[in-house]
C-alpha cells in the first residue's frame, strides 16, 4: 500500500532571501483538488460548454465523446456543464454551513465556557441531545419538516455541526481561561463579551480551523445524500447528488457515467477538504 508523503516540498522565495514555506503534500494535493473544483465552478458560472438545463431528446445517454466530454444524462443534458453548475452550489452550499456553524458555536461554546454556572450546564445538555442524533439523520429530519429548498438545506445541516464547534471551542477556553493573558484582561476592566471575543476566543480558535475544513467535506456529503433521497435541492437544479440519484436508475442498462462522473466529483471534493483539515492538524501538532 503506498504511503503519502507529507515531507515539506518548496514554496517561494521572498525578497533577495531564499525562504520556503512547508507546505506538505497532503495540503498540496487537497488545495491542488479544491482549486481544480473552484476553476469549474467559476467557469460554469461564466461560460459553460452547455446549457446545463437545456434538454435534448436527439441527444439521451450519449456514452463521452467529442460533442459531450462527460456525455449526457436520460434527458440530453450535458453531464460535464451540470457538473460544473453544481460545483458552483455545492461549494456555496458548504462555506455558508461552515460558516454559520463555526461562528455561532465559537461564540455560545466560548461564554458558556468562561460563564460556566448554569449557562455551561444548558448548552452542555443541549448540546448533547443534538449530538445523540447522527449529523445526517438529524439534517435529514430538519429538512422533512421544513422542505426541501436550498435555505433549508443550509438550515439543517448548520443546525447539525454547530454542536461540534460548541464542544470544541468551550473544551479550548475552559484551558485557557485562567492564563495570564485572561488575567491581565480581567484586571484592567475588560467586559465579559471583550474578554471572551478580543482576548480568549482568537487564541484557542485554531483547533476549530480543523473542524471547519472537515465539515466542509461533511457539509457536501450530507447536502449530496439529501439530495439523492428526495429531500434535498429540487431537481432539475445543478446538484451533485441530484446528478447522481438521476442517473442510479441507468447504471444497470451501462449507461455508467450518469452516475459515476457526479459521484467522483463528490468523492474529489471530500478528499480535498479532508486533506487540508488533515494538514491544517498536522501543522497544529508540530507547533505544540
Amino acid at each position: 500500500m503506498a504511503v503519502l508523503n507529507t515531507a515539506p516540498i518548496e514554496g517561494f522565495a521572498i525578497g533577495a532571501r531564499r525562504r520556503w514555506l512547508p507546505v506538505s503534500a497532503t495540503s498540496f494535493l487537497g488545495l491542488a483538488i479544491l482549486a481544480v473544483l473552484v476553476v469549474l465552478a467559476i467557469w460554469g458560472a461564466v461560460a459553460p460548454p452547455h446549457n446545463p438545463l437545456a434538454t435534448d431528446p436527439a441527444s439521451q445517454l450519449l456514452p463521452p465523446g467529442a460533442g459531450h466530454l462527460l456525455g449526457t444524462d436520460k434527458y440530453g443534458r450535458d453531464i460535464l456543464s451540470r457538473i460544473m453548475a453544481a460545483a458552483g452550489l455545492d461549494l456555496f452550499l458548504a462555506a455558508v454551513v461552515t460558516g454559520i456553524a463555526f461562528t455561532i458555536g465559537a461564540v455560545i461554546g466560548s461564554l458558556a465556557a468562561y460563564q460556566g454556572g448554569w449557562i455551561d450546564d444548558i448548552v452542555l445538555r443541549v448540546v448533547d441531545v443534538i449530538l445523540a442524533f447522527p449529523a445526517f439523520v438529524l439534517a435529514l429530519a430538519i429538512t422533512a419538516v421544513l422542505g426541501n429548498s436550498v435555505r433549508n438545506v443550509i438550515i439543517a445541516i448548520a443546525v447539525a455541526y454547530t454542536p461540534y464547534f460548541i464542544r470544541l471551542t468551550r473544551g479550548e477556553v475552559l484551558s485557557a481561561r485562567r492564563s495570564d493573558y485572561a488575567d491581565n484582561a480581567r484586571a484592567v476592566g475588560n467586559p465579559v463579551w471583550r474578554i471572551v471575543l478580543l482576548h480568549l476566543l482568537p487564541n484557542t480558535i485554531t483547533p476549530a480551523l480543523v473542524q471547519a475544513s472537515l465539515t466542509m467535506g461533511w457539509s457536501i456529503l450530507d447536502a449530496s445524500g439529501l439530495s439523492f433521497l428526495g429531500l434535498g435541492i429540487k431537481p432539475p437544479t445543478p446538484e451533485w447528488g441530484v446528478e447522481v440519484s438521476d442517473g442510479a436508475s441507468n447504471i444497470i442498462s451501462g449507461e455508467w457515467w450518469t452516475s459515476v462522473f457526479p459521484g467522483l466529483a463528490i468523492t474529489l471534493a471530500v478528499l480535498a477538504f479532508n486533506l487540508i483539515g488533515e494538514s491544517i492538524r498536522a501543522q497544529l501538532s508540530r507547533s505544540r
